[in-house]
């Protein structure tokens, strides 16, 4: 999918590593809930700074395709002289329409 074929859409997407990502395009928001139980190994899922809250999109996602990894520009979430930050997720396996967001 392409971020225009699911605008103004919310959507989760589901990883390889088990986290799901909370997209708002509309928003320009997201948020991530990590694995309840982490696989092991290389894709398993790991704690992120603000994990579980909304941070603010830059930019992305460009597509959410299953198969393929996400990446995102969020918010500067490091120290003052950071410009931005930029998540890339294990491949996508789900990617669903979500009603409500808090």
């Amino acid at each position: 999918m392409t971020e225009a074929q699911i605008s103004p859409a919310l959507v989760r997407i589901t990883t390889v590593s088990g986290s799901c990502y909370e997209v708002d395009l509309e928003g320009r928001r997201l948020r991530r809930i990590p694995a309840a139980a982490p696989q092991v190994g290389p894709a398993g899922s790991v704690d992120l700074r603000r994990d579980g809250m909304w941070i603010a999109l830059v930019a992305g996602p460009s597509r959410l395709e299953v198969g393929e990894p996400a990446v995102f520009v969020l918010q500067p979430l490091g120290g003052p002289d950071a410009v931005a930050t930029i998540r890339t997720t294990t491949p996508i396996v789900a990617v669903e329409r979500i009603e409500a967001a808090e």
